[in-house]
């Protein structure tokens, strides 16, 4: 079963006072390009590709569809709980889709076309912001022994087969992530990394 969007309540702002997404300045080098609206039709017909419970959005919009026409949501990778995509939500956010393997195999972020998908959208201007909190089991100072260190960033090479397994999982993450921050600085939205 595909499941349905999550409307999420508890917003203070009414819909009038809800800003449009997170502020930005005057410098319009940091505003992404909004594609033309049939552009936008486009991508809500790519966003609708996704499962309908990948996504949240405010109470104030009778359905998904509203919300995906009313302009940009925000990406939310590694999004565990779903604890800063019902927050953006009630901070202002039309919607926000949702990546988690713990809620199904299809939003396995290490897959290659997965990726390639979620960055043609983030370059394509539907997203305002984008978040990320891949997993840091690799990553952790308090691991022992450590799977890593300053000259070798990336793996000791004498870490345990288990070990190695979290590190090459934790470095494919986190290239994706770099892919995603660096399209986000190219086109100038607003984003966060959460770990390592």
């Amino acid at each position: 079963a595909r499941g349905s969007a999550q409307r999420v309540s508890g917003s203070s702002l009414t819909c009038a006072e809800k800003p449009a997404g997170p502020s930005r300045t005057n410098n319009t080098a940091q505003v992404p390009v909004r594609p033309a609206e049939s552009g936008r039709k486009d991508c809500r017909e790519l966003l609708k590709l996704f499962q309908e419970s990948q996504f949240l959005f405010g109470e104030e919009y009778s359905s998904l569809e509203m919300a995906l026409k009313d302009g940009p949501g925000i990406l939310d990778l590694f999004s565990g709980s779903r604890g800063v995509a019902k927050a953006c939500i009630r901070g202002g956010a039309r919607w926000v889709l949702c990546f988690d393997i713990s809620h199904s195999s299809s939003e396995d972020l290490l897959s290659q076309k997965l990726q390639a998908s979620l960055l043609s959208l983030l370059r394509r201007g539907f997203f305002e912001a984008m978040g990320a909190a891949p997993v840091c089991a690799s990553f952790s100072m308090a691991i022992t022994p450590p799977c890593r260190d300053k000259l070798y960033p990336t793996g000791v090479p004498w870490m345990s087969e288990k070990q190695k397994q979290k590190c090459l999982q934790g470095n494919a993450m986190l290239a994706f992530v770099r892919k995603a921050v660096l399209v986000a600085l190219a086109i100038g939205i607003v984003f966060w990394v959460e770990n390592p």
